[in-house]
């Protein structure tokens, strides 16, 4: 009897374990990045930006803005941008005036960080973040490499993700703002040659980006 008892005590805790949750296929956010293990006097160093991520049609922007350890600001923006009539996902790079066509990527061009919790993870309980009650999920990508993934219980957004055990870096900590989950206007992730005012060339043509830029000081 007793043997029973626990074996049906472990099929009824196995049955009401929780999933990990589905998280949206198109959404946009503005985000904030801690990087803790590198610090100046008054505070760890901070990265911040927007992206946006359509995993439906392949489409992906990503923004970041910061001090790169040195005191000298940058704005970078990532584009993935799918081609319909070539069946392909093209990779950019541009600040400014300068910008670069990667040609054909992978996929995994549009996994900056992980919005789908694999099925495998590990629920952590709950926490609160930024004021918002959310489910906690942690898993190993490939040793030591840790994440974990906190999901607001009540929108079901990603609201912080924690990368611990990176090679120099340490840890990192995302937090995510304004997420607003669904489609977007696609010109988001449009070709940057098609939107803004540059040339995006393969690779870089140097004596041409080095004209634009002085004609930009002078």
């Amino acid at each position: 009897m007793i043997k029973l008892a626990i074996f049906l005590f472990a099929v009824i805790a196995l049955s009401v374990a929780p999933k990990p949750p589905t998280l949206p296929q198109q959404f946009t956010t503005n985000y904030t990045v801690i990087a803790s293990n590198w610090v100046t006097p008054t505070q760890a160093q901070v990265f911040e930006g927007f992206f946006a991520l359509d995993y439906i049609n392949g489409g992906l922007r990503f923004e970041i803005g910061g001090e790169e350890f040195i005191p000298i600001y940058f704005h970078t923006t990532f584009i993935a941008s799918p081609d319909a009539n070539q069946g392909v996902i093209t990779g950019y790079m541009f600040e400014r005036h300068l910008c670069w066509n990667g040609g054909a990527v992978d996929s995994q061009w549009l996994i900056i960080v992980p919005f789908q919790i694999p099925d495998n993870a590990s629920y952590m309980g709950t926490d609160i973040v930024n004021g918002v009650k959310c489910s906690v999920w942690s898993f190993v990508p490939y040793d030591p490499y840790t994440v974990t993934v906190y999901v607001t219980m009540d929108t079901v957004v990603i609201s912080r993700v924690l990368f611990d055990n990176i090679d120099v870096v340490g840890t990192l900590q995302w937090d995510f703002f304004n997420t607003q989950k669904g489609p977007f206007d696609p010109m988001i992730y449009a070709p940057p040659d098609q939107v803004y005012d540059v040339n995006c060339t393969t690779p870089f043509n140097f004596r041409k980006t080095m004209k634009r830029f002085a004609s930009m000081l002078f």
